[in-house]
C-alpha cells in the first residue's frame, strides 16, 4: 500500500507551479529582452557575454534580476523560519501568498515601472517560487526550469527498465507531467502576450490562486493525495 504523502507534495500542486514557471520564463523572455526573472543560469550566460565583448551597460542589466533573486531567496528563508509548520497552515502557504501579492502588485504597475526596476521585483518573487514546494512524492523538483527535472526522469525511465519497480514508473510519470506542464505555460504565456500584452503577468496571479487552492484542499482534509 502506498503511504501517505504530505499535502505539500501533492503532483497536482507541482503541476500548477510548473505550469506557473514555464508561464513566467516565457513572459520574461519574450517582453524584457532576453532577461529572466526566474532563469539565472541564463542571466549569468548573458552577462558573461557582454562582458567579454565589452558591452558593459547590457552586462550590468543582467545583475540587477540576479542579486533580486539571491535577496528574495534569504527573504524567503526568513519566512520558513518566522512561520514554520503549523497544524492549521504551513509556511509554504504563507509564501505563496507573498508571491501572489507580489505579482499583482507587478501587475497592477507593469506598464508604470522602468523595465529593470519591473524584472528585479519579478526575480525577488520567482526566488520564493524557486524555494517554496520543490518536492512531489518526496522527490525534489523545479518548478521553473526543467534541466533538473529532465535528469530525474530520464533516471526514473533507467531504473524502472532495471528493477520494474512500480515506484520508478510512478516518478517518471510524475515527471513527464511536470515536464509537460511547463511546456504548456510557455504556450499559455505566448497566447495571453499576443491577447493581453505585458497584462498578461496577471496569468501568474491565476496560477499561484489554483495552487493555494489546491493546497488549501489537501491540508484541510488531511487525507493522501495524488
Amino acid at each position: 500500500m502506498q503511504n501517505p504523502i504530505h499535502p505539500t507534495q501533492s503532483l497536482r500542486i507541482a503541476f500548477t507551479l510548473s505550469l506557473l514557471g514555464g508561464y513566467l520564463d516565457a513572459f520574461c523572455y519574450l517582453n524584457f529582452d532576453g532577461h529572466f526573472a526566474s532563469l539565472q543560469s541564463g542571466n549569468i550566460i548573458l552577462l558573461t557575454l557582454n562582458l567579454f565583448n565589452h558591452h558593459l551597460a547590457t552586462a550590468t542589466s543582467y545583475l540587477v534580476p540576479l542579486f533580486a533573486f539571491i535577496f528574495g531567496a534569504g527573504c524567503n528563508y526568513i519566512c520558513r523560519h518566522i512561520f514554520p509548520t503549523q497544524s492549521s497552515y504551513v509556511w509554504q502557504e504563507v509564501s505563496l501568498i507573498v508571491e501572489l501579492v507580489g505579482f499583482f502588485i507587478c501587475g497592477l504597475f507593469a506598464t508604470k515601472l522602468n523595465p529593470e526596476v519591473l524584472i528585479a521585483v519579478m526575480a525577488f518573487f520567482a526566488a520564493i517560487q524557486a524555494d517554496t514546494l520543490n518536492s512531489v512524492h518526496g522527490m525534489t523538483y523545479a518548478s521553473i526550469m526543467s534541466t533538473n527535472n529532465l535528469k530525474t526522469l530520464g533516471s526514473s525511465i533507467g531504473e524502472f527498465l532495471l528493477t520494474r519497480k512500480p515506484s520508478a514508473l510512478r516518478n517518471a510519470t510524475n515527471f513527464a507531467m511536470i515536464i509537460l506542464a511547463f511546456f504548456f505555460g510557455v504556450v499559455l504565456a505566448n497566447i495571453g502576450i499576443h491577447h493581453f500584452g505585458i497584462h498578461a503577468l496577471f496569468g501568474l496571479c491565476i496560477f499561484l490562486v489554483i495552487a493555494l487552492v489546491i493546497l488549501r484542499h489537501h491540508l484541510f482534509n488531511h487525507t493522501k493525495v495524488v
